[in-house]
């Protein structure tokens, strides 16, 4: 008689299947801040957790050590994968990304998509995954997979990290997009149209800035702090279609969308009222200098948080992440 497999061994009476693997896939460091919590819940519970990053991801791969979680690259992660486990990921489009998830559900292993972004209507965004971790009740309908209300871990960490509104008015402008030292190009003239505006309405600034950008603007007013730590100081946020726009309404801040030429809006092309999008510059000044006369209504915010930001003040997201791969895990591997 030829021997068992070890599928036929695992269904003898007395046999217990291998509980499934979960891989959480870090590509920024912004997914350390999605995931992390719910990674520390799993394991807690007794689940096996092993980040995977790209080795030249210096700082992920740092933060992530320093966490506890010493990462292992995607190469290694897809050796280590079997049928019944999960892969966590926030992103599966570009290249790379892509044909990660893509090798994952080769091997047998459920793709879940931790939605990063309100942005995810985008095309080619989130086509591969097979449940979705969903920020908001207003977000399920637009996958066509299970989706698992679970709100979002950086929203309420954002909202920790608030202090009371300032007693002013002042401006603050997301500058996180370009990667060109051309003046001439979309989003420099952005930033100018957006400082612009600032200075006719009288408002003073600060210009939030992504290390990763290369024509930093010669400017004592641009800044690296960490975003949240910036809505304790001011009260009108511009930004282009930016996951920043979320976290300062939850915050209590007037938003102002100004996309440039040809952006995609998704689902930001819905505001139900929360926020004014500028498409041009002129709207842009009437906007600001709005804001600068009046000071805006957080409180026309309330229908599209309503829609799009859970929040269980019984349940933290983290461990509402935690409980959706745990049942999701249990249910193909065990």
């Amino acid at each position: 008689m030829p021997p068992l497999s070890r599928r036929v061994r695992n269904l003898l009476p007395g046999r217990r299947r291998r509980a499934g693997r979960i891989f959480f896939a870090a590509m920024a460091r912004n997914h350390i801040r999605m995931f992390s919590g719910a990674a520390a819940e799993l394991v807690a519970r007794g689940r096996d957790v092993t980040f995977c990053t790209i080795a030249k991801y210096r700082r992920t791969v740092e933060a992530l050590t320093e966490l506890g979680f010493p990462p292992v690259t995607l190469k290694r992660g897809l050796e280590m994968a079997r049928p019944g486990d999960v892969a966590v990921i926030a992103v599966d489009w570009g290249p790379m990304q892509s044909q990660f998830v893509e090798s994952f559900k080769a091997k047998g292993v459920r793709a879940v998509g931790q939605i990063e972004t309100v942005q995810y209507g985008k095309e080619g965004w989130y086509n591969l995954i097979e449940e979705a971790l969903v920020w908001g009740p207003g977000d399920v309908a637009a996958f066509g997979v299970p989706c698992h209300v679970v709100g979002y871990p950086v929203i309420e960490r954002t909202l920790a990290c608030q202090k009371g509104r300032p007693q002013g008015r002042r401006a603050l402008i997301n500058y996180k997009f370009t990667y060109s030292d051309s003046r001439s190009d979309p989003e420099h003239l952005w930033y100018e149209e957006a400082v612009g505006a600032c200075e006719a309405a009288g408002l003073d600034l600060v210009i939030s800035g992504h290390p990763a950008n290369l024509a930093i603007p010669l400017d004592r007013r641009f800044t690296l702090t960490p975003v949240e730590e910036l809505f304790n100081e001011t009260s009108l946020l511009i930004s282009r279609s930016s996951t920043v726009v979320v976290e300062a309404l939850v915050s209590g801040l007037e938003a102002v969308l100004y996309p440039i030429e040809g952006e995609e809006l998704a689902a930001f092309a819905e505001p139900l009222g929360a926020y004014d999008i500028a498409f041009n510059e002129e709207d842009l000044r009437r906007f600001v200098a709005r804001h600068a006369e009046t000071g805006g209504d957080p409180d026309r915010a309330r229908r599209f948080l309503d829609a799009h930001v859970s929040i269980d003040p019984e349940r933290p997201s983290h461990l509402r992440v935690a409980d959706a791969v745990e049942e999701i895990a249990r249910r193909v591997g065990g």
